[in-house]
């Protein structure tokens, strides 16, 4: 499945940037439209062109071939390496997201969220003991 990336950020000026230990939530774009999963920004890499210098990043951590990824290097390609920390208890649906007004469309990209939405999104969906505020 294809995923796109909520991103609470404390960190973001401008475009999206982000640093170690930002907080990524996963949203499924095709099947699933929803939120399912917390990760947690280990390091971020930018503009990348060379399909080596990102193999080297990515390579036990990727399901793509070197053929793949050589493809996608037509443009700069982000790199962002993470730890994946938690699948929610309860996916949050693009229906809901809409609802609390934590996103007013089609989820296709990066998209910052605000310290509230974030709160929202996480309220009863993990153990709150494992978040540090």
């Amino acid at each position: 499945p294809a995923f796109s990336i909520l991103a609470f950020s404390t960190s973001l000026f401008g475009l999206w940037s982000s640093v170690t230990n930002d907080i990524l939530l996963f949203y499924g774009t095709s099947e699933i439209k929803s939120v399912t999963t917390l990760g947690v920004v280990e390091s971020v890499h930018y503009k990348l062109k060379d399909p080596n210098e990102i193999l080297k990043l990515i390579s036990k951590r990727t399901v793509f071939s070197f053929d793949e990824i050589s493809q996608i290097c037509t443009s700069d390609v982000l790199v962002i390496l993470f730890n994946q920390n938690f699948h929610l208890k309860n996916d949050v649906s693009y229906e809901d997201l809409c609802k609390d007004n934590i996103v007013t469309g089609p989820i296709q990209t990066i998209t910052e969220i605000t310290t509230e939405d974030y709160r929202k999104i996480i309220a009863g969906n993990i153990d709150e003991r494992f978040i540090i505020n």
